[in-house]
């Protein structure tokens, strides 16, 4: 890194407002996640009246997602240096998406991914993923999985509150509320915050935001 770009990351730290380089960011797709959050599949998800045929096609968009996920993250693994830090977690969320997965696939009777409609919006943010592994330094695809890793979360703090009594897909948000290995990806790409470029990583992070409003507005 050069004295210039040195002093520009000693800057932003400067400058930011409270919370980590990742809080940073996800803060400033706050706009995005409200739109996810008023969408009609989350509502329904809230409010307990989702069309079961609309969840059934969520999650089976949603298992061809996590197969393009485990391809990615192969291709980055394959980037990074072996035994870093990086290379280790890559390697080791490669494993647990697979085993996530190969569940999915099980649930829904899909034995391959290659017999699905995919969903245009879905396959436009896939496309753009499987772009950021392939063409970017491995701290940029950990960067593209922040904003899906972390927005079930929020959606179902948000929605925790208010969801109806009774609620049919009450199961989903309590399920939700539990997924906090964002908290973990996050301490890691900030630990490499110096080695970021800010307005590459915003990109990357806002697309990647707006490709899961984008599949929950219409899916």
């Amino acid at each position: 890194m050069s004295a210039d770009e040195h002093l520009s990351e000693t800057t932003r730290k400067a400058t930011r407002s409270e919370g980590s380089f990742c809080d940073q960011l996800w803060e400033d797709t706050k706009s995005l996640r409200e739109e996810a959050l008023n969408s009609k599949w989350i509502q329904g998800i809230g409010q307990g009246t989702l069309d079961p045929k609309d969840y059934g096609g969520y999650m089976v968009q949603d298992s061809i997602y996590c197969a393009s996920v485990v391809e990615n993250l192969g291709i980055a693994k394959k980037k990074a240096d072996p035994g870093s830090d990086i290379f280790i977690y890559l390697e080791a969320q490669e494993k647990y998406i697979s085993s996530y997965r190969d569940e999915m696939f099980k649930d829904w009777h899909i034995k391959s991914k290659d017999g699905i409609y995919v969903n245009p919006q879905l396959q436009l943010y896939m496309n753009y993923t499987q772009s950021v592994a392939t063409t970017m330094d491995p701290l940029y695809f950990l960067i593209s999985l922040v904003p899906g890793y972390r927005i079930f979360y929020w959606l179902a703090i948000e929605l925790g509150p208010g969801s109806a009594a009774n609620n049919l897909y009450q199961f989903w948000i309590d399920t939700m509320k539990t997924h906090k290995g964002w908290q973990r990806l996050q301490k890691l790409i900030d630990a490499h915050e110096e080695a970021i470029k800010e307005d590459t990583a915003k990109e990357v992070y806002n697309k990647c935001m707006q490709g899961e409003v984008n599949f929950f507005k219409n899916c």
